[in-house]
């Protein structure tokens, strides 16, 4: 809430604190240490104090007298604006990490770089590796060298860090901004003796799983499955895009389930998909009647019985041990 009173401004803050500001001047007179025991409803000021009606609690109305904040010199008062003069005195006494993050916040990269390049490199922590590829990246410094030099060493000696997944998802992006969006469908027609289009769809879901695989282990978890379904949904046959995060994630899992039922029973990828369960799966949803798409040589995978949880429930159209096919018995769908 604001309130005019002559060439001055009341406002009530965050927490029930009362402000007056002086708009000619754009500075701000005082901020009263006195807190304000319920929110405000209204407000009304007379020549001696301003008046404070209250929602709730046992103080209806509230007073409070005007002359602490307009006894306040000139020369006290303070400006609206922050001077980089006032952001470079709060934070000159920080560690050089500190600093870095609020010269980044404040548009300053130079000064990102400045700081943090003059510790020896064997000395940067992660956090300070990524601060110093930000500065030089294209909103920054715009050294693409510089950048990939301290991308590259980050992944390299702190591959496990949240800074380290966190540039793999920019990594993604970046890759993704601009480019054709994946194919519609991979239905394979009649005519296709020859598996050229499920040829297609191993080849196309091969990319997909190395671009979203942050972690190396040639499979998508769910996790990696969310991040594809919010940057291109159409790479994992979704109609619309996720509309936040948590539809993402719902999203992943669904098609992680689907992919695994379908698929067969590979139990060493419990928990994530292959580029041949994603082909597969395509290809079933693509046209749920052909059976020329689902008994490929190229989608044949040994079945290892050692690798079987105890108590685990299969599908009634599980993998056969016998044939080793890992679709034998998905193409009785």
């Amino acid at each position: 809430l604001v309130l005019a009173d002559g060439e001055f401004l009341w406002g009530v803050f965050g927490f029930g604190r009362i402000g007056l500001l002086h708009p000619g001047t754009t500075n701000w007179v005082g901020i009263l240490q006195t807190t304000v025991p319920a929110s405000v409803h209204c407000m009304a000021v007379t020549d001696e104090a301003l008046w404070l009606g209250l929602d709730g609690g046992d103080i209806p109305l509230f007073r409070i007298p005007k002359k602490h904040l307009l006894s306040v010199p000139h020369k006290r008062w303070v400006p609206e604006a922050i001077s980089a003069e006032d952001i470079a005195a709060a934070g000159s006494g920080r560690p050089p990490t500190a600093q870095g993050v609020l010269a980044l916040f404040s548009g300053n990269a130079g000064r990102v770089r400045d700081l943090l390049e003059a510790i020896p490199e064997t000395d940067l922590t992660a956090e300070q590796r990524f601060l110093l590829a930000l500065a030089y990246d294209e909103c920054g410094l715009n050294e693409p060298s510089n950048r990939l030099r301290n991308e590259n060493a980050l992944l390299q000696d702190f591959p496990a860090s949240i800074y380290s997944r966190v540039l793999k998802y920019e990594q993604i992006r970046r890759r993704v901004t601009g480019q054709p969006a994946g194919p519609n469908s991979f239905a394979t027609p009649a005519s296709d003796t020859t598996n050229t289009t499920l040829t297609a769809a191993l080849e196309f879901a091969r990319k997909i799983v190395a671009a979203y695989d942050l972690n190396g282990d040639g499979a998508l978890d769910q996790e990696e499955l969310a991040v594809a379904a919010r940057l291109e949904p159409r790479s994992l046959s979704l109609q619309d895009v996720p509309a936040s995060a948590a539809d993402a994630w719902l999203l992943a899992n669904n098609t992680l389930m689907s992919c695994q039922i379908f698929a067969g029973a590979n139990l060493a990828l419990r928990g994530r998909v292959d580029a041949n369960m994603l082909a597969a799966w395509w290809q079933f949803r693509a046209n749920p009647r052909s059976r020329v798409g689902l008994r490929p040589v190229n989608l044949r995978r040994p079945f290892d019985s050692n690798s079987m949880p105890p108590a685990v429930h299969q599908p009634s159209f599980r993998v056969n041990p016998a044939t080793n096919n890992s679709l034998s018995g998905a193409s009785r769908l």
